[in-house]
């Protein structure tokens, strides 16, 4: 992907956004660093999650920001524990290798929303050593590996999971690479066309608890092939991802294993949300919904969705950059 053309004005002002608006928390940031590398525009977020119990930056947070730094020689200033302002100035993407280390167990995947545009710049590589692969309040790493990935390839956008460690909370130590091409945005429209099939991964480091969870999503759902999967890990844990996979899209839910928490309970709650996003009709699901905003921002074309205040949040933040991203109802769209 080039990097979007802006004003010589826009150079030489700093795009102001207030991250306690609307959703309030860390996407904000997230997607506000991620655009500035790709427009150029120099950006200050303050307020930066004020709408969170404990505000300001998290570790997560942090090292996404850090190795955009490394990425393309950015100057930060504001970076540290709890900051609730920082101003990020981008510069070239040049480094084709980056390594991100997160020593507590933060989302890998939420740190990767930061990444995944400025590395389709140029093409990147990009280590993540320590955090966590599945975790509350994030995609589980499957579900990036299984929709996500499956659906922005549809707007021509190319990158490679491997897992070589899963991590867990409350010790993380995950260690996972991502392979980034070089994007050339290409505009989709998303539908649903007919049903082909369910599919889905049961993955955790507890012995049965994979197979536990896939009979009981199984026997909600009434049909589909789930795979159940072990993997070792720092910390005990589990997630399932099953999504339904459609002529022109996926549709996916998930659901994670907690202390206490019986294996049964998790895969009928992945049944029991897929079969909710379903029922809906909308082309992408909730969660799709918010992630994909800033690649149908760059590529052009629309789906449908839940609207959910993240998905708000990231239409925001975008038109913020000049990206012109439009909500009609439950459609979002761009023409480019």
């Amino acid at each position: 992907m080039e990097k979007v053309k802006s004003s010589p004005k826009l150079k030489f002002s700093m795009l102001e956004i207030d991250g306690s608006r609307l959703e309030g928390g860390g996407q904000i940031v997230r997607n506000a660093v991620a655009l500035s590398v790709v427009t150029g525009k120099p950006v200050r977020v303050y307020n930066i999650r004020a709408n969170r119990p404990n505000p300001g930056l998290k570790n997560q947070h942090m090292h996404s920001i850090m190795a955009l730094r490394e990425l393309c020689d950015a100057e930060v200033d504001g970076l540290f524990l709890g900051s609730r302002e920082i101003k990020f100035v981008p510069g070239e993407p040049r480094k084709k290798r980056i390594k991100v280390e997160i020593p507590t167990a933060g989302s890998i995947t939420l740190a990767m929303q930061s990444l995944w545009l400025p590395c389709s710049l140029k093409g990147c590589e990009v280590e993540f050593v320590g955090g966590a692969t599945d975790t509350k309040w994030s995609m589980p790493m499957d579900y990036v590996r299984f929709v996500f990935l499956p659906q922005v390839k549809k707007l021509g956008f190319e990158a490679e999971v491997e897992i070589h460690r899963r991590g867990y909370y409350p010790r993380g130590g995950a260690h996972v690479t991502f392979k980034i091409g070089k994007w050339k945005p290409e505009p989709y429209e998303f539908e649903r066309g007919g049903k082909k099939g369910i599919f889905g991964v049961s993955c955790s480091s507890i012995e049965g608890v994979a197979e536990r969870q896939k009979k009981a999503a199984l026997r909600c759902l009434g049909e589909g092939k789930i795979e159940a999967v072990y993997e070792d890990a720092p910390s005990p844990g589990s997630s399932i991802v099953i999504w339904a996979d459609y002529e022109k899209t996926l549709i996916g839910a998930d659901a994670l294993g907690e202390k206490g928490k019986p294996s049964e309970v998790v895969g009928r709650e992945a049944c029991e949300r897929l079969l909710l996003e379903m029922e809906r009709g909308w082309s992408v699901d909730e969660h799709m919904g918010d992630n994909l905003v800033p690649f149908i921002a760059l590529s052009g074309g629309s789906f449908t969705t839940e609207l959910s205040m993240h998905t708000r949040t990231s239409v925001w933040v975008c038109n913020l950059f000049g990206l012109d991203v439009k909500v009609e109802g439950h459609k979002v769209w761009s023409k480019k």
